[in-house]
């Protein structure tokens, strides 16, 4: 049996006054790499690997590039919003230290 509805008040129902969180994150889907000069960053697109062979070892698949880009990314049709985590830096970002084996 359905619960039953209680009269309105009068009162307007809350709503929650934080807009949705926009994505910050993106993955460079474009099919070519190229370069933003004012981030610095470098973006690359995904390459399925090659399998082994006897003359070859072969190479692993890398996923493509996926950035946090704070102000949204740049509207030239290369980026779409993933909620992946990005994996990649601004190029001039030192490098994280290797953990101590």
């Amino acid at each position: 049996m359905p619960a039953p509805k209680t009269p309105p008040t009068g009162e307007p129902e809350p709503t929650a006054d934080v807009a949705p969180e926009p994505p910050a994150a993106f993955e460079y889907i474009a099919p070519f790499a190229t370069v933003y000069l004012a981030v610095p960053l470098t973006a690359r697109p995904a390459q399925p690997g090659l399998p082994a062979t006897d003359e070859d070892p072969g190479t692993a698949a890398t996923p493509a590039t996926v950035f946090a880009w704070p102000d949204g990314a740049p509207d030239d049709g290369r980026w779409t919003a993933t909620r992946k985590k990005p994996n990649q830096q601004p190029d001039n970002m030192p490098a994280e230290p290797r953990p101590e084996a």
